[in-house]
């Protein structure tokens, strides 16, 4: 969908042809406009131009003003804009039906000065100051008004005594007319006309930052200011005598409709893209105007001076040192209102980088009443709690939540408050949404004593990604990574907890350890890659075959270890030690052919005084005498069969000893063929000759000696 007309300067775009026939009326008045100038020019006081186009000339380019003025205020949208076009309307509609009459009472030989037009003459300036105050106030920047009566006192009071002793005095002095109503008029015309030019001196001043753009204001001023020439001209004529129509007064008069044309098509086809700010030299000539005044005030002193050496004019000089403070005034409140305007941009290019902090931030700022009452809530707020920050207003942050972190978050709350001078937290809270479930993590300060703030202010951070990548690091740092199963680190402190778990419940702790036979030769002859699903196949018939509660744990190779607790007697343990090992009876398919599988296993039961290591320790000699006793089978440690150990341990030593002592030597056994009486060889046999024990026997060593290499 195309996006809708641009209105923000208060006129609606209309269809191209509307704008097409406002422009050729204009471009036609122009036209005529020169026309009639030219040939009131050519005609002077007898020329062939007829005598009712020197009273009419300027009734079309009157009427064309007024019908663009009113086709401006209804195409207009701002109501503002509209007001003002509609004023300026009835003011130039008023003005022209003065004129018209005027002009049917000087084709009857009728002088109509005074007549009824007057009264649409004099109803022509309220009507225009209406539109003047209407645009100041319609101003897009706040007009200040103080500034604006300080402006407006400048300027009456300079320009005003140039008009009254160029204009004002001397047409009073020349005005010999006995009748009073005349003189009133002419004079109250000639000050009406000053008052207005010195409203649309104020005007530009004020109002340039209005939705009427000022180009279309300085052309309005224009065309007023030469409407007001014209009467000031007429106003002379008359006084004088010299007034006939298609004089030199009709000939601005027409200008001035030039003008107002201009100024209504300028601001009806003038985008905003188009509207240029004011050149440099424009807004130094605008805002210069007092100093104009001021100079202008110099000037009649001047000519008075010069007019009457003796007298230059005491109230001129008044009237210049009132000038002169309201000027340096008006400099000291350009240039604190100036101080103040960058103070408010700068404090404004700070809230605005702030906002838009806070406005794309991810993490959740809110400010919080002492109870927990929201106060303001981020934008973040609807990622992270799936709730509208207008929404979330007016709660009760504690609401947002389960009853036990509800809890825990008014406790926070309560330290924050309780604190001062530095940051509380972080606090955890998971909070869940529609669609998950979110680990946020929250930091507060008080700021109960921060006028701007008053109150506890929070950040809220999703940790969620945070929390779920330290869970996988803790996976990888207490499970096998093949397995998925406890690693030695995690079973070695389970093992630990559920021993102190133990004395103090007067339970018994069970550590299974178990090693699967032949392993290596699965790898030797089918690969890694077989040897690691044969782990996999271990490790989920473990899982199969023993409790929920049972820690089962590779760790290493192929070793593997369950942890039993909540036993009460040893009994309980060995029927599940005899389904383990049943369970790994039954062969694996790896790589299209079957595989046989056995498990060794160990069994060691907690005793008073056991520790972590003494109960691995025990569980790991068991599984050895289970390998010694024929494999694929499981055998309950008992304490002899550490002292078994250390005799073997003590004898493995004795062994190497022996190598270097030469303890070891040999006996021969005669083989001999007893049916032919033949000798057929000799059989060597070794023996040791230990030093403490006497002559040991080979099956007492021979197998330590090879295992040991």
């Amino acid at each position: 969908m195309p996006p809708g007309p641009d209105t923000s300067d208060g006129v609606s775009r209309r269809e191209p042809f509307r704008a097409g026939w406002t422009g050729a009326l204009s471009i036609g008045l122009f036209v005529y406009i020169l026309f009639a100038i030219l040939m009131i020019f050519v005609n002077g006081t007898g020329g062939p131009v007829s005598e009712v186009f020197n009273l009419y000339c300027d009734a079309p380019a009157c009427i064309t003003a007024a019908i663009l003025a009113a086709v401006a205020a209804r195409r207009a949208t701002a109501p503002a804009v509209r007001r003002t076009w509609w004023y300026l309307t009835a003011a130039i509609s008023v003005y022209t039906l003065g004129n018209l009459q005027n002009s049917t009472y000087w084709l009857f030989g009728i002088d109509p000065f005074p007549s009824f037009g007057d009264v649409f003459f004099m109803g022509f300036y309220p009507l225009l100051f209406a539109a003047i105050l209407n645009v100041l106030r319609a101003a897009d920047v706040r007009v200040q008004w103080g500034r604006l009566a300080l402006d407006a006192t400048i300027l009456m009071l300079g320009f005003g005594a140039f008009f009254w002793f160029f204009v004002i005095a001397p047409t009073s002095a020349a005005d010999r007319d006995p009748d009073i109503v005349k003189y009133v008029l002419t004079q109250s015309y000639i000050a009406l006309n000053c008052i207005m030019l010195l409203a649309f001196g104020v005007l530009l001043m004020h109002a340039g930052g209005g939705p009427i753009h000022r180009r279309t204001l300085v052309l309005l001023t224009i065309g007023f200011s030469a409407m007001f020439l014209a009467d000031i001209v007429w106003a002379l004529s008359k006084v004088t005598g010299t007034y006939f129509p298609g004089g030199l007064s009709d000939a601005i008069y027409l200008t001035c409709y030039g003008w107002l044309i201009a100024a209504a098509r300028e601001h009806l086809r003038s985008a905003p893209a188009m509207r240029r700010s004011p050149s440099a030299l424009g807004s130094v000539l605008i805002q210069g105007m007092p100093y104009v005044a001021m100079l202008a005030s110099f000037l009649v002193l001047v000519y008075l001076e010069g007019r009457s050496p003796a007298s230059p004019g005491n109230s001129m000089t008044v009237v210049i040192f009132v000038l002169t403070l309201l000027v340096m005034l008006r400099q000291t409140v350009l240039s604190r209102d100036d101080a103040l305007l960058r103070e408010r941009r700068a404090v404004g290019i700070v809230e605005a980088r702030y906002a838009s902090l806070i406005k794309n931030a991810s993490d959740v700022i809110m400010i919080v009443d002492i109870d927990g009452r929201l106060r303001f809530a981020s934008p973040a707020a609807e990622r992270t709690f799936g709730i509208h920050p207008d929404d979330l207003v007016g709660r009760n942050l504690l609401d947002l939540w389960s009853e036990s972190n509800g809890e825990r978050l008014a406790a926070f709350l309560a330290e924050i408050a309780a604190t001062s001078g530095r940051t509380i937290g972080p606090f955890e809270v998971v909070v869940d949404t529609d669609d998950r479930r979110s680990a946020l993590e929250c930091v507060g300060s008080n700021l109960l004593d921060d006028p701007a703030i008053a109150g506890l202010a929070l950040n809220f951070r999703d940790v969620s990604e945070r929390k779920g990548l330290e869970e996988q690091l803790r996976q990888l740092a207490f499970h096998d990574p093949l397995t998925l199963l406890a690693n030695r680190s995690l079973f070695r402190n389970r093992v630990e907890h559920a021993l102190a778990l133990a004395q103090r419940s007067q339970q018994l702790v069970a550590v299974m350890f178990l090693d699967l036979d032949n392993f290596k030769n699965v790898n030797d002859s089918l690969g890694h890659a077989a040897g690691d699903r044969l782990l996999q196949a271990a490790a989920q018939r473990l899982i199969k075959s023993t409790r929920p509660s049972d820690t089962v744990a590779r760790l290493g190779g192929d070793e593997f270890a369950i942890l039993l607790e909540g036993i009460n007697r040893v009994g309980d343990v060995e029927p599940l030690a005899a389904a383990i090992t049943q369970s790994f009876n039954s062969p694996l398919l790896l790589d299209g052919s079957e595989t046989p599988m056995a498990a060794s296993i160990g069994v060691a039961f907690s005793q008073p005084g056991d520790d972590t290591e003494q109960l691995l320790r025990n569980a790991d000699i068991a599984m050895y005498n289970a390998k010694a006793a024929g494999k694929a089978r499981f055998v309950v440690f008992h304490p002899r069969m550490q002292e078994q150990l250390r005799d073997r341990l003590r004898l493995e030593e004795d062994i190497h000893r022996a190598l270097e002592r030469d303890e070891f030597f040999l006996e021969f056994q005669p083989v001999i063929d007893l049916t032919h009486r033949e000798l057929l060889g000799v059989e060597a046999l070794v023996r040791w000759n230990h030093p403490k024990h006497g002559l040991v026997m080979p099956s007492a060593f021979i197998p330590i000696a090879e295992e040991s290499g």
